[in-house]
């Protein structure tokens, strides 16, 4: 079985790391953790198509955590649905009780409206 641990010493646009990912969610498809990082991975190396289907996954299995609607709302922006970016961005705000995302993520909702034409 593939050690996630072991995945951190790759950088974040290592194809071998995606590889691993990929292999370890075959071997146990619920882990979020592996899915959070494939996600993140998949953004960071542009296939943002593949990066917003484990988002929305996520979204489902770990509907609270404010950091999947935070990166979704990213994925979407860069797949240029930019409502929908700026409605997950606002989920994440809704859903950070730390105050971690909230500030980025308002950020990104004032930047894309003020981008986006209506």
């Amino acid at each position: 079985m593939v050690d996630i641990n072991r995945l951190t010493a790759y950088p974040q646009t290592s194809a071998e790391k995606e590889q691993q990912l990929e292999e370890l969610l075959r071997q146990d498809p619920g882990n979020v953790h592996a899915k959070k990082t494939l996600a993140f991975t998949y953004y960071t190396n542009h296939k943002f198509q593949e990066a917003y289907n484990l988002y929305t996954q996520l979204s489902e299995q770990d509907a609270h955590d404010p950091a999947v609607h935070f990166y979704m709302g990213n994925t979407l922006y860069r797949l240029k649905e930019y409502d929908n970016a700026i409605a997950s961005w606002e989920r994440a705000i809704e859903r950070d009780t730390t105050g971690i995302y909230k500030e980025r993520a308002q950020q990104r909702i004032d930047m894309a409206r003020s981008t986006v034409p209506v």
